[in-house]
């Protein structure tokens, strides 16, 4: 049975997974160097909770190709009561299967105090994933560590799978997410259709895609429905509609704000 939430930038609290078959995610396409600016409104106010820079950048590290992703961050997110800024390095091999390797998120006040920082190191010899998160107010540590799939992919890549979905098979993906808790969860990204779509970056023939989660026994309650927009012509994110960070939190938009730049 599916339960359909929201998968990116989200912390799951629901725990229990069924086995699904999966697939390794190969990559399409990407250009060496791509960098675009989003932003988030929420749905209920029209106002502007919070902005990201993303940085995808390819290369070669001794004969294997890699994805370096860089965000940067600022504004009210999940909730904060206090604007926050917070920056991401995530670095991947796509040779031509997504691996996770690691990646490490820091966050900072408005006046860039660091208030946390949270690594993931991701190993597919021992198939874990092991977390760090220290909160540098206190100075307090907690680590965790979970078992991964060799299909497993993360928040911060979930875009580049979306754009390497096979869009002219229109068939369902399985694979398998692994959230900031962290937690793995069984996941299925399905195609919807086409829909013109209009953001401050322009207007956009749009493919239509959802990502579902898998939760075996558990019966099947519609909590909500994410859909993820990406432009037909390169496969360009354009827009996510759903909630910001999982069940109970705000119901946002986050759309391209500057047509993403390509090299």
């Amino acid at each position: 049975m599916r339960i359909r939430i929201l998968l990116v930038l989200t912390c799951i609290l629901i725990s229990g997974v069924s086995p699904v078959k999966a697939e390794r995610i190969k990559i399409s396409k990407i250009a060496s160097f791509n960098q675009g600016k989003i932003e988030t409104i929420d749905k209920e106010t029209g106002k502007i909770l919070w902005q990201e820079v993303h940085t995808y950048r390819t290369g070669m590290d001794k004969g294997r190709k890699y994805l370096l992703v860089n965000i940067e961050g600022n504004g009210y997110y999940d909730g904060s009561e206090e604007p926050l800024k917070w920056n991401v390095e995530s670095y991947y091999f796509i040779d031509p299967y997504i691996v996770p390797y690691y990646s490490t998120k820091q966050i900072f006040s408005a006046d860039d105090k660091l208030r946390e920082v949270t690594t993931m190191y991701y190993d597919f010899e021992d198939m874990n994933a092991y977390l760090t998160r220290t909160d540098m107010t206190n100075g307090q540590t907690t680590k965790r560590t979970i078992g991964i799939q060799e299909d497993a992919v993360d928040r911060y890549i979930i875009g580049v799978v979306c754009i390497s979905y096979p869009f002219e098979e229109k068939r369902d993906i399985d694979m398998h997410y692994v959230t900031d808790d962290p937690k793995m969860y069984s996941v299925t990204l399905s195609y919807i259709g086409e829909e013109s779509v209009t953001v401050p970056a322009g207007t956009f023939a749009c493919h239509k895609l959802e990502l579902e989660m898998n939760l075996g026994l558990l019966s099947p309650i519609e909590i909500f429905i994410p859909h993820f927009y990406y432009y037909v012509s390169d496969t360009q994110f354009i827009k996510y509609d759903g909630l910001e960070s999982g069940f109970g939190t705000s119901d946002v938009i986050i759309q391209l704000a500057e047509k993403a730049v390509e090299k």
